[in-house]
């Protein structure tokens, strides 16, 4: 049984569109999406026909079948799923049935690729490039559509700014009216981006194996294979100051740790493919591989 299947007719026949993910999609592709919510200490791994739900040490994971679900994020401790057809899903794990959803995509019905909430919003990507904002309080939607993006590939909240990466390598930064401004050009297209509290600063996993700070815009190699997820222990954990790491995952399984300077200071394999995720949580490195093989690394 689905867990949720209230779609219009038009929804049903509508013939639903894939974009390959540049060097990495193929017709195999098994993990969608992934998520940690540090005060629940569970991870919710998304595949194309269920999402799982572990515990931090991989003990009695949960599965929920599902078929129409492409993104997902934690909204605190709950899990919020974004659709194929343009609706954000509140899921409730207990009774899945019962889940709410709110629509975001308007008539267009486009997918949402992205997901993720902050500050008592909602963001979710609906299709190439258009931006959608659910505010709780006012329970108002905003869309914009930014021409100028071919295909939004990284989108994180800041605290003056939404900044907004496409996967041409264009960097832009919208305000609170989203009106975006150009501020650069990656090198690679971006596959990764995060928010790390250690240097205040955003960080971008690139294509070629470099990351790219937003401040700066400096570069900094860590591999030779992409860099597809990015975790610090600050985010979770506390950690600040001269000891914070930040810890780098690439697409020949490895994991690298850095320190704030992005100086290696050591590596250590982790999967046999691509990680899709990676998470610093308290039992170790919870990491997420392409074909959705969830295993837990010791800190290092």
């Amino acid at each position: 049984m689905k867990f949720y299947a209230r779609k219009s007719a038009k929804v049903k026949n509508m013939k639903f569109v894939f974009y390959i993910l540049l060097f990495f999609t193929s017709a195999f592709a098994r993990t969608l999406d992934c998520a940690y919510s540090a005060s629940t200490e569970k991870t919710a791994v998304l595949s194309e026909d269920s999402v799982k739900i572990y515990n931090s040490n991989l003990n009695g994971a949960k599965t929920i079948k599902q078929d129409t679900v492409i993104s997902l994020a934690y909204r605190k401790g709950e899990i919020l799923l974004g659709t194929r057809y343009g609706g954000v899903i509140k899921l409730n794990e207990q009774n899945p049935a019962n889940s709410s959803e709110i629509i975001l995509g308007g008539e267009n019905l486009a997918e949402i690729s992205r997901v993720f909430w902050a500050d008592g919003k909602i963001y979710a990507v609906l299709g190439r490039n258009t931006l959608a904002i659910y505010d709780e309080a006012s329970r108002k939607v905003t869309r914009k559509s930014f021409g100028q993006i071919y295909r939004i590939a990284a989108c994180i909240k800041l605290k003056d700014a939404l900044i907004i990466a496409g996967w041409d390598g264009l960097v832009y930064s919208a305000d609170a009216n989203l009106r975006a401004a150009e501020l650069f050009k990656l090198p690679a297209a971006p596959l990764t981006a995060r928010y790390v509290a250690a240097i205040d600063d955003a960080v971008f996993g690139l294509a070629d194996g470099r990351v790219a700070t937003l401040k700066d815009k400096k570069m900094f190699k860590i591999s030779n294979s992409a860099i597809t997820a990015v975790a610090s222990a600050d985010e979770n954990l506390g950690a600040d100051g001269e000891n914070a790491v930040i810890y780098f995952a690439s697409a020949d399984g490895a994991i690298y740790k850095t320190d704030k300077n992005f100086k290696i200071l050591a590596s250590k394999r982790a999967a046999d493919d691509k990680i899709s995720g990676l998470f610093l949580t308290k039992n170790g490195l919870f990491s997420v591989d392409f074909n959705g093989k969830a295993s837990v690394t010791e800190k290092f």
